[in-house]
C-alpha cells in the first residue's frame, strides 16, 4: 500500500498586508470607473477635434476698427460747364497733360453771338441818342443864354431911358406920365433879365439830368454787351488748374444747353481717398481719425478729413486725407481699400471672431478633452477680435468655430 503526502502538507495563513492592498487596489478602480460613466453620462454628444476651430482668451490692446473700401479722388477736380446753348468741339482728349491757361475745348453758339450783335446794335444806337441828345442840349443853352443877353440889353435900355426922363422931366420938357413909364420900362427889363437867369439855370440843370440819364442807359447797355462777350469769351474752356485732361462728360460734336458739365480737369497735386463706410458705423466717425490705407501692395497713412451728412444706399462718403503719398504712383479712381482705427484699448480680456458668436451668450471651454458651456459677456468688437467682459480668463481655450451642432448640450466630448 502506497501512503499520499498529506502528512507533509502544512495550512499557510494570508499575510494581513496584502490584503490590504488589494482591497485599495479595487477601491482606486471603482472610483475611476465611476467617474468615466459620469464623465460619459454628461456628454452624451462628442466631435473629433480636427473638426472645429479654437482660439485662446489672451489680454492685449484692444484696436477697434471698421473696414471700408473706396477710390482714389482727386483733392481739386474742377468740372467745366457750357456757358451757353451750342455745339461742343474738345481740343484735348482724356488722359492728355494740360497746363493752366490751355484750350480744352469750344463750343460755338449761334444763338449766342446772334444776341450779341444785336446788344451790341442797341449799344450804338443808345451812344447816337447821346450825342443827338448833347447837340441838343447845346443848342438849349444857347438859346437860354441868347435869352439872358437880351433881357440885359434891353434893361441897359431902359436905365438910359429912364436917366434921359430924369432929367427931361427935371427941366419940364416931359410929363409925369413919360416919366413914370420910364421908371415901369427898367422894372419890366430887369424882371425880365432875372426870369431869363432863373430859366437859363432851371433848363441847363434839366438838360445835365437828362444827359446823365442818357450816359446810365448807354453804361447799362455796355454792361449787357459786356456780359455777352464775357459769356462767348467762356465759349473757350480752358484747364483752370495745372494737371490732365479728365473725362469727357458728353460726346464729341453733340449740342449742349446752357449750364451743362462739359469736362473735368485734373488736378495732380494732391489726391484723397473716397471711402464708402456702412452708416451704422456714421456716428462714430470722426475728423482726425487715424486711416490705414492700401493702394495695391502699399499701406498708407491716411487721416479721416470728412464725413458726409448724406446717406446714399446704406453706406456714407468719407474723405481721407494722405498724410505721405509724394512717392505713390497713383491715378484717378483707382481702388484702394482702408481700414479706420476708432479706438484702441490697452490690457482687454478678448478672443478672436469666429462663427461661435452667432450661438449667443456662450461659449464651449476645452478642458481635459472636454468642451463645458459656459455663459459670458462680450463688449466692444473689432474686425477680428471681440472684447470678453466676464465669462472667460486669459489662457482659456474655448471652441470658435460654429457651435450649431452641439445641440445646446452642457458638455461635449472632444476625440
Amino acid at each position: 500500500m502506497i501512503r499520499d503526502t498529506s502528512a507533509q502538507d502544512k495550512a499557510v495563513a494570508p499575510k494581513p498586508k496584502n490584503r490590504l492592498k488589494l482591497a485599495a487596489t479595487v477601491a482606486l478602480a471603482g472610483v475611476a470607473v465611476t467617474y468615466l460613466a459620469l464623465q460619459w453620462a454628461g456628454t452624451s454628444v462628442s466631435v473629433a477635434r480636427d473638426s472645429i476651430r479654437t482660439a485662446v482668451v489672451f489680454r492685449d490692446t484692444l484696436v477697434r476698427d471698421i473696414n471700408a473700401t473706396g477710390r482714389v479722388v482727386a483733392t481739386n477736380a474742377p468740372t467745366l460747364y457750357s456757358s451757353a446753348t451750342g455745339m461742343i468741339t474738345f481740343i484735348k482728349r482724356p488722359g492728355e497733360p494740360v497746363a493752366q491757361g490751355d484750350i480744352v475745348a469750344r463750343v460755338r453758339s449761334p444763338e449766342l453771338i446772334s444776341q450779341l450783335e444785336q446788344e451790341k446794335a442797341n449799344l450804338q444806337t443808345a451812344k447816337i441818342e447821346l450825342e443827338r441828345m448833347r447837340l441838343q442840349g447845346r443848342q438849349e443853352k444857347l438859346n437860354l443864354k441868347k435869352d439872358v443877353d437880351m433881357a440885359s440889353v434891353r434893361r441897359t435900355a431902359a436905365r438910359r431911358e429912364l436917366k434921359r426922363a430924369e432929367s427931361s422931366y427935371a427941366l419940364r420938357v416931359i410929363s409925369t406920365f413919360d416919366y413914370e413909364k420910364a421908371r415901369d420900362d427898367l422894372a419890366t427889363a430887369e424882371l425880365e433879365l432875372d426870369n431869363a437867369a432863373r430859366a437859363e439855370k432851371i433848363n441847363s440843370d434839366m438838360i445835365e439830368f437828362e444827359y446823365q440819364t442818357r450816359e446810365v442807359s448807354v453804361e447799362r447797355q455796355q454792361l449787357v454787351v459786356d456780359e455777352f462777350e464775357r459769356r462767348l469769351r467762356q465759349l473757350t474752356l480752358r484747364a483752370p488748374v495745372n494737371g490732365m485732361m479728365g473725362n469727357w462728360l458728353v460726346d464729341q460734336d453733340s449740342n449742349v444747353s446752357e449750364s451743362e458739365p462739359l469736362l473735368i480737369i485734373v488736378d495732380l497735386s494732391a489726391y484723397e481717398g473716397e471711402l464708402d463706410i456702412a452708416e451704422s458705423y456714421a456716428d462714430e466717425l470722426a475728423p482726425g481719425m487715424p486711416v490705414e490705407v492700401r493702394i495695391g501692395a502699399t499701406n498708407i497713412k491716411a487721416e479721416l478729413r470728412s464725413v458726409s451728412p448724406e446717406v446714399i444706399n446704406s453706406t456714407v462718403k468719407a474723405r481721407v486725407q494722405f498724410l505721405d503719398d509724394s512717392n505713390l504712383n497713383i491715378r484717378q479712381n483707382q481702388r484702394i481699400s482702408a481700414r479706420v482705427l476708432l479706438e484702441s484699448r490697452p490690457d482687454v480680456i478678448q478672443v478672436v471672431k469666429g462663427p461661435f458668436l452667432q450661438a449667443g451668450d456662450f461659449a464651449y471651454v476645452i478642458k481635459d478633452g472636454i468642451a463645458e458651456r459656459r455663459p459670458i459677456t462680450l463688449g466692444s468688437r473689432s474686425v477680428d477680435k471681440v472684447e470678453i467682459v466676464s465669462g472667460l480668463v486669459a489662457g482659456d481655450e474655448i471652441v470658435t468655430s460654429s457651435v450649431s451642432d452641439f445641440k445646446d448640450h452642457h458638455a461635449i466630448q472632444i476625440n
